[in-house]
């Protein structure tokens, strides 16, 4: 994996591919996780997910696919629905695997796709990731919410090889500022240089935002410095 920066493409940047590429290429990311599923049991069409992917690497950006499937919902449908996207699109994927509906992810419902992918990644949660018990797989750590990384070391002696993915957004009443990620990405930087990667949530919450979008370009290059 080229080493730098990531962004999360929700369901809205599916629809708007140009406006996600140009957010890609202004926070000079090397890569893009492509959603095919959302927790609300909403499936990209498989061409859909081939085209971003396609235009992605027209523009250098490698893609890696995502699933969020319901955990409550049809799993064996869900992982159907993932190989054939793989299959077409030959991008490497990754589960988010978050609780639903007070039902946690086990690892019983994670076998089969640890099965059908050996090399599929995992993003989850502090609280959610002991659920799934010893997998072996890389982690993508979540602290998205506005004081996540606070507790950043501490979870980094439980999960010492994760890649850690922040947030741009913040809440109604608590807006992300400029500094609140400066201060997030300043937590993180080590941990990123370490690993090669760092990941943001998502791609249009930073559309409006040219200042975070520059704080993130910079901060890649500061964190790997071309050459």
């Amino acid at each position: 994996m080229t080493p730098g920066l990531w962004l999360y493409l929700d369901s809205f940047d599916m629809r708007e591919v140009d406006a996600s590429i140009a957010t890609l290429r202004d926070c000079g990311a090397v890569g893009a996780l492509v959603l095919i599923e959302s927790v609300d049991r909403r499936r990209q069409p498989v061409s859909r997910v081939v085209e971003v992917c396609k235009r992605l690497r027209d523009h250098d950006i490698a893609p890696i696919l995502y699933a969020f499937p319901d955990v409550t919902g049809d799993l064996t449908s869900s992982l159907t629905h993932y190989a054939k996207c793989h299959v077409a699109t030959g991008a490497p994927g990754q589960l988010d695997a978050e609780p639903h509906a007070g039902t946690h992810w086990q690892p019983s419902t994670l076998a089969p796709w640890l099965r059908f992918d050996r090399a599929l990644s995992i993003t989850s949660t502090r609280a959610e990731a002991p659920h799934m018990g010893t997998h072996g797989r890389q982690l993508w750590l979540q602290a998205e919410a506005q004081t996540s990384t606070l507790h950043l070391a501490k979870s980094l002696k439980t999960w010492p090889d994760a890649i850690v993915v922040t947030g741009a957004f913040g809440s109604t009443n608590d807006p992300r500022t400029l500094l609140d990620v400066r201060t997030d990405l300043a937590r993180c930087q080590p941990q990123a240089r370490r690993t090669g990667a760092h990941a943001v949530w998502s791609a249009h919450a930073l559309e409006r935002r040219p200042d975070l979008r520059a704080e993130l370009r910079s901060w890649a290059v500061e964190t790997w410095p071309p050459g």
